[in-house]
């Protein structure tokens, strides 16, 4: 039986020693890289999901709990976006096969109960080898921006209506 530190057995302990060093390090920038994105997106301001293959949630932010009314985004991960999004809308457009089959894509909505007006976005999600692995989806409330157009749309017509007036009274 070889020593334990012979020239026998070190370079083989060498290359064992260096894989199972690659496969840590290569697991480590995993971990980073999946942080990485989940500190991003919940830094955003918009409402924004990554939902898997399945429909299932993966990650989330903040601003999507708000919306979707729980107290934070990790009681979203695992439920469904059919019966958080699907059931607020009344809308099959925003159905996660609809909003996954047609991603990239962009429509407006309007959720319910609190009747607000929402931009969806979505993008497909790539994993390695540009394999399709989810799909990410942002969700902009627009009430506001709707609003203000109502208002001015209202504007113009009464303005347009005042100016006919004095011209069909000559």
């Amino acid at each position: 039986v070889p020593a334990p530190h012979s020239p026998e057995t070190t370079p083989f302990a060498d290359v064992i020693e260096r894989r199972i060093n690659i496969a840590r390090e290569a697991v480590q920038r995993a971990r980073d890289a999946r942080r990485l994105f989940a500190d991003t997106l919940k830094a955003l301001p918009a409402a924004t999901i990554l939902v898997d293959d399945e429909g299932r949630i993966v990650i989330s932010n903040p601003a999507a709990a708000r919306l979707f009314g729980v107290a934070d985004d990790a009681a979203l991960e695992g439920r469904l976006l059919d019966n958080c999004l699907g059931g607020r809308a009344g809308d099959a457009a925003l159905s996660f096969l609809n909003l996954s089959r047609h991603a990239p894509a962009e429509l407006e909505s309007v959720l319910q109960p609190a009747g607000r007006n929402v931009l969806v976005r979505t993008v497909p999600f790539m994993g390695g080898a540009e394999v399709r692995v989810g799909t990410i989806i942002e969700i902009t409330d627009i009430s506001e921006l709707r609003a203000a157009q109502r208002e001015r749309e209202d504007a113009l017509r009464f303005l347009s209506h005042d100016m006919k007036s004095p011209a069909s009274s000559l």
